[in-house]
C-alpha cells in the first residue's frame, strides 16, 4: 500500500481505467495479460491506496503466462457462489487459498485420499472422502461407507458445520433439521487427519483450502472494533487498532 496526503477525496467521473486518488485521476497502463485490484482504506487519518498485480499461469507450465481475459473467466466459472475473488484489502501476511475440485488420480475412482498442496516451505493436506450419510443402528448413528468419486468440489458447504453452527452454518456433518424439518445426514467430505467425525454430536475442526466467509466467526468475533466511540470519532475509515489478519 501506499500513503496520500491527509484529503478527502472529491467526487470525480472515471472513464476506462481511471483511479481518483486524492483530487486527481489516474490512468492504469499495464500489460493485457496482467490482471489487477485496487482499493483504498482510511487509517488514522491517512489515506491508504492498494494494489495488487495479478500473474495467470498454468500450474503444468508455470513459465506461461496466460491471457487476462481468458483467465478470469476460467477463475469466475471455478470459484464457489456468491465468493468474492478478494477484496484487495492490504493483509497482514502472504496467503495461499485453492479453489476447484479434487480429482481421483488417473481418471479412476476412489473412495478415501489425501489432497493437498506444497509451496516452498508451506504445505496442507486434508483427507477427503466420498459421499457419506449417518445411519441409524438401534440406538446410536453409524457412518456408512464412502461412495467411490472422480472429482469432489472444494467448499465450504463440504466441510463440517451445519445450521446453528457458528463457524460454518452451510457445512454438514452435524446431525441438524433442514428448513422443511427433515433430518439432515449428510457427513463432511473434507477433514483434517487428527480431528475427523465418528459421532453424529462429536466437533470438529471445519477443514477446507479456501477463503474463510466475513460472516463466520473467525471473522465476526472482532466486530467489538466497531462500537460508537469509532462511529464518532473514525467512521467511515478503519479502526485504529485494526488487526490486518482480518483480511487474511
Amino acid at each position: 500500500s501506499r500513503n496520500f496526503p491527509k484529503a478527502r477525496p472529491s467526487a470525480g467521473t472515471f472513464q476506462g481505467n481511471d483511479v481518483l486518488i486524492g483530487h486527481k485521476a489516474m490512468k492504469i497502463t499495464k500489460p493485457r495479460n496482467l490482471g489487477l485490484l485496487h482499493s483504498t482504506y482510511t487509517l488514522d487519518g491517512n489515506h491508504q491506496w492498494v494494489v495488487k498485480p495479478i500473474i495467470f499461469f498454468d500450474l503444468t507450465n508455470e513459465n506461461k503466462v496466460l491471457p487476462e481475459i481468458e483467465s478470469w473467466r476460467r477463475v469466475m466459472n471455478d470459484l464457489p457462489a456468491q465468493q468474492v475473488f478478494d477484496e484487495a484489502q492490504a493483509k497482514k501476511s502472504p496467503e495461499v487459498l485453492i479453489a476447484g475440485n479434487v480429482y481421483s488420480p488417473e481418471g479412476s475412482t476412489s473412495t478415501q485420499l489425501q489432497a493437498g498442496f506444497r509451496i516452498g516451505s508451506l504445505a496442507k493436506s486434508l483427507v477427503v472422502s466420498g459421499n457419506r450419510i449417518w445411519h441409524k443402528k438401534w440406538l446410536s448413528y453409524k457412518s456408512s461407507r464412502p461412495a467411490p468419486f472422480t472429482s469432489i468440489p472444494i467448499s465450504w458447504e463440504r466441510a463440517f458445520g451445519g445450521k446453528g453452527d457458528s463457524e460454518n452454518p452451510m457445512g454438514q456433518g452435524a446431525l441438524t433439521e433442514g428448513d422443511a424439518g427433515e433430518t439432515l445426514v449428510a457427513l463432511p467430505n473434507f477433514e483434517n487427519s487428527d480431528s475427523r467425525i465418528n459421532k453424529p454430536k462429536k466437533q470438529i475442526a471445519t477443514a477446507g483450502f479456501g477463503p474463510i466467509s466475513p460472516t463466520s466467526v473467525p471473522r465476526t468475533c472482532s466486530d467489538a472494533l466497531f462500537d460508537q466511540d469509532y462511529v464518532d470519532k473514525e467512521f467511515p475509515g478503519l479502526p485504529k487498532d485494526t488487526d490486518f489478519s482480518r483480511f487474511n
